[in-house]
């Protein structure tokens, strides 16, 4: 195990991965994530088989958006979690079934360009989502560092504080 102390938090132990832009960039650091997902003892749950680059994408718009909706029908998952970022998530967003995702709440997790996916699912579905590690980015090599605060996160074992950590106060440019 990654964290042998550490065990997940999650109410089922699966969760789906998606990949709503760019398509991993390494075939090797894929495997690699979805092993060390698995030797947390989770069941990962993707409706591909592979991510095919579509020019610089993870698949058509159309595939993309059915691959997220088909994830967000399912009851069994908690957590949606992004091969990686990049770029054309914004090119799926007209396509996403917000009424259906309202019904199903999940937490998102990725960043850069997921992050519009992100904002729009709590926007119009009232999704959470988390700036985290994806898939084929850091759990390939998981650091503990971050690994058991990231447990502890979505669990609801800690909360998350935007106060400064000083006496600072944010100011506008």
């Amino acid at each position: 195990s990654i964290f042998p102390t550490m065990t997940h938090p999650l109410k089922t132990p699966r969760l789906g991965v998606l990949a709503p832009a760019g398509p991993p960039l390494d075939q090797a650091r894929l495997a690699a994530g979805f092993r060390s997902l698995q030797d947390l003892g989770l069941e990962v749950v993707t409706p591909r088989d592979a991510y095919p680059t579509h020019g610089y994408l993870a698949g058509t718009d159309e595939a993309r958006a059915e691959e997220f909706n088909t994830l967000a029908t399912r009851d069994d998952l908690d957590l949606l979690l992004c091969v990686r970022g990049g770029y054309g998530t914004l090119r799926i967003l007209d396509r996403i079934d917000y009424q259906t995702a309202a019904k199903r709440p999940k937490v998102l997790i990725g960043y850069s360009d997921i992050t519009a996916l992100q904002l729009a699912l709590y926007r119009h579905a009232g999704w959470k989502g988390l700036s985290g590690a994806m898939l084929a980015v850091e759990w390939p090599a998981p650091d503990p560092r971050w690994l058991e605060p990231y447990w502890r996160l979505l669990s609801g074992a800690t909360s998350v504080s935007l106060a400064p950590v000083d006496d600072s106060r944010p100011r506008a440019l």
